[in-house]
């Protein structure tokens, strides 16, 4: 059983069919529910689509726990979700702009695992760097 995040598309959706072909359940979360929903039918075993909003700890843990709901254990979970905006200078980086980065790739990883002790957590490294000056 192994949750991805941003599943839905790109690197996520190929790594949910890669999952999947290994004969692993997988429950695919994304921000867009059509994407998921679509990734969820390619799949070659069970599973299921969840739309997540993972900048939204409320909405990480009500997920996750309709997940430990219907399948009664998670095994992994691959943290795919995340943003590679704004793509701009730090100098020209708004607050607002950088905390909107900082809890759709980083702070959506700690409340993905946070009350799960045993699971194997997988993470996409985002190429989102900053330019200084």
């Amino acid at each position: 059983m192994i949750v991805v995040t941003g599943g839905g598309d790109g690197i996520g959706r190929e790594c949910a069919l890669a999952y999947a072909r290994q004969q692993a359940t997988v429950v695919i979360m994304d921000y867009n529910l059509s994407a998921a929903d679509r990734r969820a039918a390619d799949l070659s075993t069970p599973g299921m689509a969840s739309r997540v909003d993972v900048s939204d700890g409320a909405a990480v843990s009500s997920a996750m726990a309709a997940v430990m709901n219907r399948y009664g254990r998670i095994d992994a979970v691959h943290n795919n979700a995340g943003i590679s905006s704004p793509a701009k200078p730090l100098h020209e980086t708004s607050e607002e702009e950088w905390d909107r980065l900082q809890r759709n790739s980083v702070k959506s990883v700690y409340w993905i695992g946070l009350p799960y002790e045993n699971i194997l957590t997988i993470f996409i490294c985002w190429d989102t760097a900053l330019m200084g000056t």
